[in-house]
């Protein structure tokens, strides 16, 4: 997903540099000058359609233009293979319109049912060349799309105790399975940080 660069002027070049990056031509479609005249005749705004106000109509060949909620370029979705691609305004309150309501649903589609469970442990005493062997097991125990485990070091308390920060993420479909998992790995980590004579604060 990209945001900004889809407006009138010389240095808006987003859908250009897309295009060129999946080997498209820009060029003017009928359905996004129509998405635009909508977004004109919302606001009342009796616009004459210039070059300029047209180039927020020409998009890559074959892709598919995003009614504007609020302002006037139309966002855009390309499919590049398996992938999705999304050209949303850059202004604050047009891209969060647009995406709340237009892409999100689709992302959510596209990904199914989704849950993620996170816990964090501030951890003193331990460093994350202490911790890494204990990570290592516990990572290469669990499927690789269904946890991310990751220590942050967090300088020294004291100037003389070292401290970080154990990140750890259980996602997957079944909220059962995925709380199951988080609980059991949790487990592990806090037991791990006692052996290596730390503690959570």
């Amino acid at each position: 997903m990209t945001t900004g660069g889809l407006g009138a002027t010389y240095d808006d070049l987003t859908l250009e540099g897309m295009a060129a990056a999946i080997g498209k031509q820009v060029v003017l479609d009928n359905r996004a000058v129509e998405m635009l005249k909508k977004s004109y005749a919302v606001r009342r705004l009796n616009y004459e359609l210039t070059e300029a106000r047209l180039k927020m109509a020409k998009i890559p060949e074959g892709s598919t233009p995003i009614q504007n909620l609020v302002g006037s370029a139309p966002a855009i979705m390309e499919q590049a293979g398996k992938t999705k691609i999304f050209c949303l305004p850059g202004v604050p309150s047009e891209m969060q319109a647009i995406f709340e309501k237009l892409v999100l649903p689709l992302v959510k589609e596209g990904v199914g049912r989704f849950v993620a469970k996170e816990i964090n442990y501030s951890v003193r005493g331990v460093t994350e060349a202490m911790m890494a062997p204990a990570l290592i097991n516990i990572v290469e125990s669990h499927p690789r799309d269904a946890i991310y485990l990751k220590t942050h070091p967090r300088g020294y308390y004291r100037k003389k105790t070292p401290q970080i920060r154990v990140q750890l993420i259980s996602h997957g479909s079944d909220e059962k399975d995925v709380k199951k998992r988080l609980g059991a790995i949790a487990k592990i980590i806090e037991k791990e940080v006692i052996r290596l004579g730390g503690r959570i604060c």
